[in-house]
């Protein structure tokens, strides 16, 4: 399965394997909706296994964000390898997502 979902206090984490891209989209989206719909509103999405992401991918990532935001919540992005590194830094989503080093960080930097 490319994506896994687990919690870990308040924070919802979501580790990519592969790539947040094409139909793996649609399997994030699945994951996400529900966790939204039951209010769960603090995102970590782990990249630490991942090898890219795509526009969509992307797009996914900056909804997700939205939708967090309008529940006072937060989505915070982990183990960017250097190829999404380069993404997000491009797409200057680096200065919209927090990104942290792993998973264990950026669950304990929602405080």
């Amino acid at each position: 399965m490319p994506i896994t979902q687990t919690r870990q206090g308040d924070v919802t984490i979501l580790r990519i394997q592969g790539e947040l891209a094409g139909s793996v989209v649609g399997e994030f989206s699945k994951l996400v909706e529900p966790a939204l719909a039951r209010d769960q509103r603090d995102f970590c999405i782990d990249f630490s296994q991942a090898l890219g992401v795509d526009s969509r991918g992307l797009e996914a990532l900056t909804a997700l964000k939205r939708s967090c935001e309008e529940r006072l919540g937060k989505v915070k992005v982990c183990g960017l390898n250097p190829v999404i590194e380069t993404v997000f830094a491009i797409t200057r989503l680096n200065l919209t997502f927090e990104c942290l080093p792993d998973a264990e960080s950026a669950v304990a930097s929602f405080g």
